[in-house]
């Protein structure tokens, strides 16, 4: 094939969808797309047929990382209208179902990554004995906050400057194969937390006391629109809530603000609520248009939408039991999680202990679906500087995890159990403070530490034997997400690092209900 790289990108992609369509080999074409930078690489692979695309991918596996799958799978949903409701997906589980359609086989199945697209991680499926460690992202001077996956498969990460003052960054990233490639960045003012809004490819940055709305479905982000007088509290990545076109957060103190989206895709104020006294820590979905709220000032407001008032207050104000509140000089809480039994969870951050106490009851259970709402199972957690996090798991037990170093054990609670017996396991093996625990598809943990380790617990094995992985890293480890291929990034003060966990060289990799986020 006697083409250079000044070849226009249409006429190359002419070329090689008529190499293929004649059935000449295209080793030719292979070779001369691996020379190819990668924004011509891209532009051409907006061009190929979707014959041409699944052969040159059969070459070998080194052209099958470099393919730009999110731009070929856009040009085809264009070319096929009635494929465009498969673009919502991942964009490589989108390109294995054009291919199926066409009734290609598996690109290469014998190349580790396309093992995953054969179907979901079955929950039986073992962690590889050697996890693997695939590729790295290096942002020197950056503290990564925050990782989010957008609705199309781009990584968007807020960090902020650790040499200097702000502005920090919002960062777009795309993975092509195993490569990361950074997209432009967009300066934010004091960096908070970010989340993705449902059904949209945007995202929403704090900075001061205002959102700032990205559209991040083009190659560029685009700057949407302004939210003023609100503020995402830096420690909590969750504090905003989508309800039924609805979207919720906090200002800088205690005010829960309402925004709904008009028929022009703005965000405008509809509603406040007031009445918590100090920071509010977590909103969480109760039902239909009742939400809940709990604050640093030790209560849980309950709200009801419906009220047509612009300020409204809570319809149900709760306070933990005096038995929960006598072991703490001052009270308040941490955050709430909604159980599967629809009974709220919520856990207590003391701001001082008393010394002479023998235990805290500091993770409390409430029933809400009386009309007492009253708080009905205590738990004491004995981490000495409380809790920092309690989620459930697939099969309704708890983890929990302390704020602290001096906290670095994981806890398992059973809530069948009777009282003072909930507690079954605990977690041994970090060193140092426990960041963010997960549960992966085969329902074994992972859990990131300032250690600077991510271990991967298998709660199945004997006492002692739970920590079947354990995962070098070059700094603590903030944080991770874990991908809709199944891969796991995890993320440092200055690094971004992916993981392969499942690759295990075969194609068995079995279909399950399990699915991710």
């Amino acid at each position: 094939m006697n083409t250079n790289l000044n070849t226009s990108n249409n006429s190359t992609a002419e070329f090689i969808n008529e190499n293929v369509e004649n059935n000449e080999s295209s080793s030719s074409s292979s070779s001369f797309l691996e020379r190819c930078s990668p924004e011509i690489l891209r532009k051409i692979s907006k061009e190929l047929d979707v014959k041409s695309f699944c052969r040159l991918a059969q070459t070998c596996s080194t052209l099958y990382e470099r393919l730009d799958f999110g731009a070929f799978a856009d040009a085809y949903s264009k070319q096929n209208s009635d494929a465009s409701e498969l673009q919502k997906d991942n964009s490589r589980e989108y390109l294995q179902r054009c291919i199926a359609n066409h009734g290609y086989p598996l690109i290469n199945p014998s190349y580790k990554q396309s093992i995953k697209l054969v179907g979901k991680i079955a929950a039986n499926t073992q962690i590889n004995d050697k996890p693997e460690f695939i590729d790295e992202k290096s942002m020197p001077g950056e503290r990564l906050q925050q990782i989010v996956q957008l609705k199309n498969g781009k990584l968007a990460i807020i960090s902020n400057m650790i040499y200097q003052d702000p502005p920090g960054h919002l960062y777009i990233l795309e993975l092509n194969g195993f490569e990361l490639k950074t997209l432009p960045e967009a300066a934010i003012k004091s960096p908070g937390r970010i989340t993705s809004l449902n059904n949209y490819n945007v995202i929403a940055a704090s900075r001061d006391d205002q959102l700032d709305i990205w559209d991040c479905s083009q190659t560029d982000p685009i700057h949407k629109q302004i939210l003023f007088d609100v503020r995402h509290d830096p420690s909590r990545y969750d504090l905003p809530l989508i309800k039924s076109g609805l979207f919720l957060t906090t200002t800088s103190h205690n005010q829960i603000i309402v925004f709904k989206q008009n028929e022009s895709g703005v965000f405008e104020k509809i509603k406040r609520l007031s009445g918590h006294e100090f920071s509010i820590r977590e909103i969480i979905d109760i039902k239909d248009d009742v939400i809940a709220s709990c604050s640093q000032d030790g209560t849980i407001k309950i709200w009801n939408l419906k009220n047509e008032q612009n300020n409204i207050d809570p319809s149900k104000i709760l306070s933990p039991p005096e038995v929960a509140k006598k072991d703490f000089q001052q009270h308040e809480f941490g955050g709430m999680i909604k159980l599967e039994t629809e009974d709220i969870l919520t856990w207590i951050t003391e701001v001082s202990i008393d010394k002479d106490s023998s235990h805290c009851n500091d993770i409390l259970i409430w029933d809400l679906k009386s009309d007492e709402s009253e708080c009905i199972r205590m738990l004491s957690s004995g981490y000495k500087n409380g809790v920092k996090r309690v989620m459930e798991l697939t099969n309704k037990s708890l983890v929990s995890w302390g704020r602290f170093d001096k906290d670095c054990d994981l806890k398992i609670w059973d809530l069948k159990k009777e009282s003072g017996k909930e507690c079954v396991k605990v977690l041994k093996g970090h060193e140092k403070r426990i960041n963010q625990v997960g549960e992966l598809p085969n329902g074994f943990l992972i859990s990131a530490s300032n250690d600077k380790t991510l271990k991967i617990w298998n709660l199945e094995k004997s006492k002692g034997k739970e920590c079947v992985h354990t995962l070098k890293c070059d700094g603590a480890v903030n944080g991770f997400i874990q991908l809709r291929d199944y891969r796991l990034v995890s993320f440092e003060n200055e690094t971004i690092k992916v993981w392969d966990l499942y690759n295990n060289g075969s194609d068995n990799i079995t279909a399950s209900d399990k699915t991710l986020a």
